[in-house]
């Protein structure tokens, strides 16, 4: 430290009085007289600047030689007048500051120890104050280096300001002859605490040994010193020597704050032992202490929260979150977090996904630095776990600009690659959005970002595997967009890819194939289709099936083109080869692999329908049957349950043996119409429009003619301005003509000649004779309604 002043020369002393008065051996000057001597009735030199040096000199001798004989509290009254008589005569005498500064900061170190405890504080800022005038270069005895750093760690530890590591060994080594107890052993406490990482033990050593003093500081001091011990035991693994000093602190009335944090603690060991009605019992009474700072009663709202949770009390749990997550505490941001997870949870309609990303929003609004970036009161995977499903929730909300929103306040707490997915498949679901409401422009432009996003999370993956996943849902973006050659690029790049494993790269060929076939590209498709057949494996079964459907569709393009037997017999072959290889699939004993369980489900799916087309029903309901057996929640089950119902009607209708019912038509009949009533709710808007009509045509053939009637006209309501309100009142007039109630199906047909007047030409879709207007004009009503044919 730089000398505050130039140290001038001392005058000559012209006594035989020793240099340092603090050296007098305690046999010839014991301590009350030296004390006297040179504090009450200090000598009167003739020189001031001599008088100020003894001054400066006695008052460290008084102080040093404390450990002798302890002082009476008139010595330590006489101390301080001494200590403030030095600091006030300091500057008038230069020469010896630097001595007068370090005894002054001395003197006001022991009266932090053993002056009056409501003082101290201001006895440590006194120190400190001294203390940094001090230039240890000026110093008279070259041993008071040493007491210096002590003695200023002490008053930096008091202060908590200094280095943690330093101070710790400073405090922990005194010189020899300066401790005699005072503040040290908290102060110590205080330095281990603070150090990376804590050192609880020594921390635990200097309490205790500070507790049983008896202690110098007041009473409410002592008791948050008393929890502080026991937070020391928990970290160190020892609860129950925690115990009664929490339970003891627990009991007391005042200071709130230490007696919230012991029932705190408390709770907190109950929720180690698993005993949450214990642990929120205790919240409950800590909440309901008076006068607590705002920050801590958000950390008992916030744990509060925690244990209603295990408790099953996710209302409870929402009230305690959102008492914090608006305030400013530190508590606030992971309080946010929990809420906004808890809200989207909720079985509301629709989930409030919009208040629970600007939770997130707020939770994550300042903090800085590289991401992740970690949340107090969270861990990592917490945050993340939490963002997640709010984001989930979000995205089946459809609400893509929320979803947007959650996703970018997620940059700050997500791994930077994790974070970079969800935002490519962000935009392809927002792409697929746009594309189902017919926005092609605005899917595209989506899908085209999504691609760009995949893309480079492909490049920087160091992983073969991954890199191959990012390149795939690249393509698939392409292949959204319509971009074909840009899809097939990047699906060829990854089986160049060194380190791939086998199956991945037979996965890359299957989807090879399946593009080439979307754009009919047969013979390429094939080849890269062989190539996933080669490969050991799952793939080699689904690539079997896109081969099958292959060898189908050429068939069947080139049956539709033939202009001779040899050319039919041809494109019959490869039709024949083609449903052979799906029956192969079909029939595979087991398929416990994703891949293969999902190759037969498609297998069996294609086989029902083309031996549907067929005419060979009962074979048809074989494989549909299976189908949903193997299945019942794949994605092909809805149309399975369609096909299967249809399959059931035919054969009650006895199509298969030339229109002879068979004796189980009715309970062929019943089955079929509770799976088209079990479709009656599917999302699907083309599914549950045929299964409707479906179940009006078997209601009919089961002869439930009272109940046509309730059954059409919602049906006829449900598809007002379509031809299925045509097709539906056309069943409840044959069900008036079967009931005989002629004049109820005459009204009907007027009905139907109305709706059918109302409809436009693009509302005929064409396919079946019911989708088609030449059917209705024809084949009804120029027949029983000529009077109005044009």
């Amino acid at each position: 430290m730089a000398p505050v002043t130039t140290v001038a020369e001392l005058p000559p002393s012209t006594d035989a009085t020793p240099r340092n008065y603090w050296q007098l051996p305690t046999f010839v000057l014991g301590l009350t007289a030296l004390v006297a001597a040179v504090i009450a009735f200090p000598p009167a030199p003739q020189d001031p600047a001599v008088t100020f040096r003894a001054e400066v000199f006695a008052l460290r001798a008084a102080i040093e030689q404390r450990g002798i004989s302890p002082l009476t509290p008139q010595q330590i009254t006489a101390i301080a007048t001494a200590t403030q008589q030095v600091a006030s005569e300091a500057p008038r005498f230069p020469a010896y500051l630097t001595d007068a500064h370090f005894a002054v900061g001395t003197g006001y170190v022991f009266l932090a120890d053993y002056g009056p405890a409501t003082e101290m504080g201001k006895h440590w800022q006194a120190a400190a104050a001294a203390f940094q005038q001090v230039d240890l270069s000026l110093l008279a005895d070259p041993a008071d280096e040493k007491r210096f750093q002590f003695r200023n760690a002490k008053v930096l530890a008091a202060l908590e300001m200094g280095n943690p590591g330093e101070l710790y060994q400073k405090l922990t080594n005194p010189p020899v002859g300066e401790d005699d107890g005072g503040e040290r052993a908290r102060l110590l406490a205080d330095v281990a605490l603070r150090m990376t990482p804590p050192e609880y033990k020594r921390a635990q050593i200097e309490l205790s040994s500070y507790l049983g003093g008896p202690p110098h500081l007041p009473p409410a001091e002592i008791a948050k010193l008393k929890v502080r011990l026991a937070n020391v035991y928990i970290h160190l693994k020892e609860p129950e020597k925690a115990r009664p000093w929490l339970e003891d602190m627990a009991r007391a009335t005042t200071p709130p704050t230490a007696v919230a944090e012991a029932r705190y603690h408390l709770a907190k060991l109950a929720e180690a032992e698993n005993n949450w009605p214990e642990a929120a019992s205790l919240l409950e009474s800590t909440a309901s202490l008076a006068h607590l700072p705002i920050a801590q009663r958000a950390e008992i709202d916030y744990e509060a929260g925690l244990v209603r949770l295990r408790l099953g009390d996710s209302t409870a749990a929402i009230r305690n979150f959102q008492q914090v997550a608006n305030k400013p505490v530190p508590a606030a941001p992971a309080a946010g977090v929990r809420l906004a997870e808890l809200l989207v949870q909720k079985p509301e309609s629709p989930s409030p996904v919009a208040e629970a990303v600007s939770l997130l929003e707020r939770s994550v609004h300042d903090l800085h630095g590289s991401p992740p970036i970690a949340l107090p009161l969270l861990t990592p995977p917490e945050t993340q776990s939490a963002f997640e499903i709010v984001i989930r929730k979000c995205q089946e909300a459809a609400d893509f600009i929320v979803v947007t929103r959650a996703v970018q306040a997620y940059e700050k707490v997500a791994e930077p690659r994790r974070y970079r997915e969800l935002r490519a498949e962000t935009l392809t679901n927002w792409g697929d959005a746009f594309g189902k409401q017919g926005d092609n422009v605005a899917a595209q432009a989506k899908h085209r970002e999504a691609a760009a996003e995949f893309a480079a999370l492909a490049e920087s993956d160091p992983n073969p595997t991954g890199k191959a996943e990012f390149l795939r849902r690249t393509a698939e973006c392409y292949r959204k967009i319509g971009d074909t050659a840009a899809a097939l690029k990047t699906i060829e790049q990854i089986p160049t890819i060194n380190g791939l494993p086998p199956a991945t790269a037979a996965q890359a060929w299957l989807n090879k194939g399946e593009l080439l076939l979307a754009s009919h590209q047969y013979i390429a498709a094939e080849n890269a289709l062989q190539k996933a057949m080669a490969a050991p494996g799952p793939t080699a079964v689904a690539a079997r099936v896109k081969l099958a459907l292959a060898q189908i569709e050429q068939g069947r393009s080139k049956l539709a083109a033939a202009t001779s037997d040899d050319h039919r017999k041809s494109a019959n072959g490869q039709i024949a080869l083609g449903v052979e290889f799906l029956g192969q699939v079909a029939n595979m004993a087991s398929a416990d692999e994703t891949v293969a369980r999902d190759a037969k489900l498609q297998a069996l799916f294609e086989l029902g329908k083309i031996l549907l087309q067929q005419g060979s029903i009962p074979d048809a309901e074989t494989r549909f049957r299976q189908l949903l057996q193997l299945g019942p929640a794949g994605a092909q089950a809805p149309m399975a349950k369609l096909y299967l119902g249809s399959c059931l009607l035919l054969l009650a209708r006895g199509d298969h043996q030339g229109g002879r019912p068979p004796a189980d038509a009715d309970r062929k009949l019943a089955e079929a119409r509770t799976l088209f009533e079990e479709l009656a709710d599917t999302p699907d808007s083309f599914l549950q429009a045929q299964a409707d009509v479906r179940l009006a045509n078997t209601t009919l053939l089961l002869k439930k003619y009272d109940d046509m009637p309730a059954l059409c006209e919602r049906l006829a309501k449900k598809y007002q301005g379509k031809v299925e309100e045509l097709i539906v009142l056309s069943m409840l007039y044959s069900a008036y003509r079967f009931a005989d109630r002629q004049a109820d199906a005459t009204r009907t047909l007027d009905r139907m000649y109305t709706a059918f007047s109302k409809l436009t030409p693009s509302a005929f879709p064409g396919g079946a004779d019911e989708y088609t207007q030449a059917y209705w004009q024809k084949q009804w009503f120029d027949v029983l309604r000529p009077s109005t044919t044009p």
